[in-house]
């Protein structure tokens, strides 16, 4: 039989804190759900602490058991797996209240709505779900499995319901190595996320009715073997790359506070070209094509100022093509203004030349003009940033959006690939690119992806690096 008794060392630890955890009651086991959150957010970027992903995962099953073994069950389960949440999205979204201090005197006293709030909000998905699962809750070790079911479906209800917010998948905790990411090719970011949640809480399962079962432990080393096997072989698989080719992203490193003051844009635009030539000066001679991307809203209103267009020229060698975020604007059929957050691409025009220049002037050079040719208009904006959901309620409570604009941005479209000529890529602006199955149109897939973002308005901490990885 598999092992009903502990006969290891470590077996009557184990059953002892099994038994502690099982007696918390009232706000002592809440607290520790809180708790428990906490550690397994600590998993994910900047820390990496992995272990405590399977312990906060191990003991919120053991919490489980006992608030679905008492009366109310339902209510209890809830209030632990919205503890567990809380504690979660709030260590890993702490960051959000930055954003609110940029512009401190408008929009400061906004800052614990959003730092309590938007984990209180997203706790929601996991009470609930966990509440769904406790219906069907059972003391075998399978147990385990319906709980990470449940906590897997709300992470991709979340990400798709009320716009959906997709950010901090527990899946996204094996983005600190490049080895354990692999498998996000095959299974995308939720089904890596299925497979976090599953190492994270087997173990929850070897102890079942204060038995130790074995099981359960080796199809835990199993699993985590399985996922450095199929890590180490694709990043073994080389990679083609086009020798002729640059692709070049420049960063400018401007204060937020700075990007934002109007009386401070010539100095940023100067700025980003001054960085720019660094860059373009470490190319080699004889490269055909080079990509250079410029961060999202670099250039606010670039297809407006023709100096910026000039300058830009006058910078860029004819082989290079930019991309670069900017504000859009253009007027609906009701005459109103629109403004798009954007990503222009910036070519070469010099074919169409005004008439009347010297053709001494042109084969020397000194004439170069850029034009934008494309253009793509983000269509995910960011709630409270790019615009306000429930306009006319938020307003009349006094909240309102960071965006300058009295309307916010307008959404784009949908994703898009465009079509550079020797090669596709797929833009995407900001937060986009956090949303599985929503980079590129499906029949139409890009050679590459780009992401432009300006992060900046969150400090140098865990949340630019939270979008990194899950970039």
């Amino acid at each position: 039989m598999e092992g009903t008794r502990p006969k290891s060392a470590f077996a009557p630890h184990l059953l002892r804190i099994n038994e502690a955890i099982r007696g918390f009651v009232k706000w002592r086991r809440y607290g520790l759900a809180i708790g428990l959150g906490v550690l397994s957010a600590l998993a994910l970027a900047p820390f990496y602490f992995l272990p405590l992903m399977v312990v906060g995962g191990t003991a919120l099953v053991w919490l489980i058991d006992a608030a679905a073994g008492e009366e109310k069950r339902f209510r209890k389960s809830f209030f632990v797996g919205w503890c567990y949440g809380f504690g979660y999205f709030l260590t890993s979204m702490y960051w959000l209240g930055f954003a609110f201090m940029v512009q401190a005197e408008q929009f400061a006293w906004m800052a614990p709505f959003a730092v309590l709030g938007m984990p209180a909000f997203l706790a929601l998905f996991v009470g609930g779900f966990v509440a769904l699962a406790v219906r069907f809750w059972h003391s075998g070790p399978s147990r385990v499995l319906l709980l990470v079911a449940a906590i897997s479906a709300s992470e991709f209800v979340r990400g798709h319901i009320l716009t959906g917010l997709p950010w901090n998948l527990m899946g996204q905790a094996f983005a600190g190595q490049a080895i354990t990411a692999q498998l996000a090719a095959f299974i995308g970011p939720y089904g890596l996320s299925l497979v976090a949640l599953t190492l994270a809480m087997l173990l929850g399962g070897v102890i079942s009715r204060r038995q130790i079962r074995k099981r359960p432990a080796w199809i835990w080393a199993g699993g985590l073997v399985l996922v450095y096997i199929v890590g180490a072989l694709r990043l073994l698989t080389p990679v083609a790359v086009e020798p002729d080719t640059v692709v070049m992203v420049v960063q400018p490193n401007i204060a937020q506070r700075d990007k934002i003051d109007p009386a401070k844009s010539i100095d940023n635009f100067r700025q980003l070209l001054k960085v720019t030539q660094q860059g373009l000066d470490k190319v080699d001679i004889g490269v055909e094509t080079i990509y250079v991307a410029w961060p999202e809203n670099a250039a606010p209103w670039l297809a407006e100022r023709s100096r910026y267009l000039d300058a830009i020229a006058e910078l860029l060698p004819p082989e290079a093509v930019l991309l670069t975020g900017a504000v859009r604007q253009s007027i609906d059929e009701a005459g109103k203004i629109r403004y798009f957050n954007a990503m222009l691409v910036v070519e070469d025009t010099t074919g169409e030349l005004p008439a009347g220049l010297p053709l001494d002037a042109v084969n020397q050079g000194l004439f170069r003009k850029r034009s934008v040719i494309k253009s793509y208009d983000k269509h995910h904006l960011v709630p409270f940033g790019e615009y306000l959901p429930f306009k006319n309620i938020l307003k009349a409570m006094g909240l309102a959006q960071l965006a300058p604009m009295a309307d916010g941005f307008t959404p784009g479209q949908g994703p898009t690939t465009l079509d550079l000529g020797r090669t596709k890529v797929a833009p995407n602006i900001c937060y986009e690119t956090v949303f599985p199955m929503a980079l590129y149109p499906r029949n139409n897939r890009p050679d590459w992806l780009l992401t432009v973002t300006n992060d900046a308005w969150f400090g140098d901490n865990a949340g630019p690096q939270q979008h990194l990885d899950q970039a």
